[in-house]
Formats: C-alpha cells, sequence, structure tokens
C-alpha cells in the first residue's frame, strides 16, 4: 500500500500573484514601489506544483472560498 500523501492548500486573500517574486522574478510591479521580496513562499514553491491559469468564479472572495471547499455553488443565481 502507498504511504498516505499530504496536501498543503494555501490560500491568500485579496493578494495578487504578480506580487510573488515565484512568479514576477522579483520585476517591479508598480513604479517606485520595490518588488515584494517572498524568499519562504519561493523556497516552498520548488517542491510543489505550482498551477498557474486558475481563475475564480466570482468575487467577493468569501464565497469563492466556500466553492473551492465544497464543490457548491454558493449562489444559486450563477
Amino acid at each position: 500500500m502507498a504511504p498516505a500523501q499530504n496536501l498543503i492548500f494555501i490560500m491568500l486573500d485579496s493578494f495578487r500573484q504578480d506580487h510573488v517574486s515565484i512568479y514576477n522574478h522579483g520585476e517591479v510591479v508598480f513604479t517606485g514601489i520595490p518588488p515584494c521580496q517572498t524568499p519562504n513562499i519561493d523556497k516552498f514553491a520548488k517542491e510543489c506544483i505550482i498551477f498557474e491559469n486558475v481563475y475564480p468564479c466570482g468575487l467577493p472572495t468569501m464565497p469563492v472560498r466556500y466553492e473551492l471547499m465544497t464543490g457548491q455553488f454558493s449562489l444559486p443565481f450563477r
């Protein structure tokens, strides 16, 4: 029997992908504002699967979190 696998799901609310250095490679996002340095996330990401094309099915973020965790639509009119 295969050993149990671990899953770590990190969800950062209202956090833009281009502000994490694993995605923007340390480039400036906004003129005059230094790029965010995220060495711990970068180190962890090198050992993980990175999803680059993930789109939420709606806004605000609270219902989207519910949908991701349950697989069910949170609002009936969708």
